[in-house]
Order: structure tokens, then sequence, then C-alpha cells
């Protein structure tokens, strides 16, 4: 529920253009009732130290756009006159890794976008078109509830994305917790603070309480992960990758819980 003072938009929509699709795949958008502007970071999240946009009118190319663009700027303006080689290591330790993430979050729309196309030129597509939508704007309109369908099947998302993160087209993690559970909600909570806490800890190229750095925090419990495992009891689904996918969502609850 949004606060009484919050500008909103209520959208109808029964239908999406491919690059809609894609930012709902995304996680954006998926809201019928939306907050009128929203804040991101480099990669994609919602924050609130950033450019306001607004999220029914953002095109896909600008959005990837500008989450790369801040990844970089970041990059550069931490980089002093004359850095000595220390200091470049830690820059490229910290930032290096957001850098990255904006790479991904790029890749994975693009993923998305190829999948979408290829499932609609299938003579039997299960996408279906919205003949209304797209005889009157001119372009294609793919109906969100066949969207819907097709994703939680293609990339084992629920149904109403409501615990979609950055997650390759290549293959999610199917053990996203259910963020829609008050059990499930208290657990990501618990965890997204305690990664805010690790960063505010460890520092270094680890981000901040208020920004931590989920790329270098999720390889650190990767490797820790490894070295704790043993042949009688191995860790299953502690892999860099499926780690990163559960902070990213405990870190999207817990910002959305905040603000």
């Amino acid at each position: 529920m949004l606060p009484m003072s919050e500008d909103f938009l209520i959208d109808l929509s029964p239908s999406c253009t491919k690059e809609q699709a894609v930012l709902r795949l995304l996680g954006w958008g998926t809201e019928t009732i939306k907050k009128k502007y929203i804040k991101m970071n480099h990669a994609g999240q919602v924050v609130t130290d950033m450019k306001e946009i607004s999220p029914t009118t953002i095109d896909l190319h600008e959005l990837l756009t500008e989450t790369y663009q801040e990844a970089l700027q970041r990059f550069e303006d931490a980089v002093p006159k004359d850095p000595k080689e220390d200091e470049m290591e830690q820059i490229i330790n910290e930032h290096g890794p957001r850098i990255e993430e904006a790479e991904g979050f790029v890749e994975e729309a693009h993923n998305y976008l190829i999948d979408i196309t290829d499932e609609l030129a299938k003579h039997d597509s299960a996408l279906r078109i919205d003949q209304d939508a797209t005889t009157k704007f001119g372009s294609t309109y793919i109906t969100i509830r066949s969207l819907e369908e097709w994703a939680s099947k293609r990339y084992r998302k629920p149904e109403s994305f409501s615990t979609s993160e950055n997650q390759k087209s290549s293959g999610a993690p199917d053990d996203i917790l259910d963020s829609n559970n008050k059990g499930n909600r208290s657990f990501l909570l618990t965890l997204g603070l305690a990664v805010r806490a690790l960063a505010g800890v460890k520092g270094n190229g680890y981000g901040t309480t208020e920004d931590p750095n989920i790329s270098r925090i999720s390889s650190l419990l990767s490797e820790l992960a490894e070295n704790l495992e043993n042949t009688n009891k191995p860790f299953h689904g502690q892999g860099e990758a499926s780690i990163r996918s559960r902070i990213m969502e405990a870190n999207k609850q817990l910002k959305l819980f905040i603000h």
C-alpha cells in the first residue's frame, strides 16, 4: 500500500508492447497501482538518491542506457586526478562489479527481447496478440495474461512476477522465496538487513549500508560456502549466481518496505 502522500497512477492496460513486456520481465511496471515517479540505480533497482522517472513512460532503450551510463559515471567520478596504484585497485574492486551488474542487466533485457520476438514468430505462439490495441497503435501488443503464463513456464517466474528480479534468460534459479508469503517476506527483509550490515562492516569495495555491492558480497559468500563445503554435506544452491539472485530479491523487498 502506498503512503497517502504518494502521487500514483492506475494502469488498467490489458496488453503491452514487446519492449514493455521486457520491462515487466525485469520487474518494472507490473503493479496496477504505481508510484507516479520512481528512482533507479546502475542495476535498474529502485533507490532514493537517483533521477526520478515515470514507470509508465520509461523507454526500454533509455532505461538500459541510463543504468549503464550511471555505472560508468560513478567509476569515472571515483578516480582521482593522479591515482596511486593501490587507490586504483580499490576503485576497480568497488566499481568493477557494479559495471558488470549493469552490463548483465542490459544483456538480460536483450535476451528477453530475443526470446519474445522468437516466440511471436512461431505459428503456434503461446503469446497472444491484442488485435484492438495493435490496430489502434500500429505496433504489436501482447496480452499481459499470455505473457505471464508464457514467462512462468519459460523462466519459472511466478505468473504475477511478484518475485521477478535480475535473472538470466538462460535459466532462472527456482528457489527464490515468494515475497507474497508473510513468513518468506520477513526472512527476505532480515536477509536484506544482514547484507547491508555486512557491507557497512566490510567497507572497502563492499558498498555501504545504503547501497551494498551485491556482486562483491555474493562472491564473498559463495567462496565461504565453497571453503566450508565437504563431500558429506555439499552446499547445494550456494553458487554465486544463486546467492546474488536471493540477495537482489531481499534488497528489493527491503527497499520497497522502507520507501
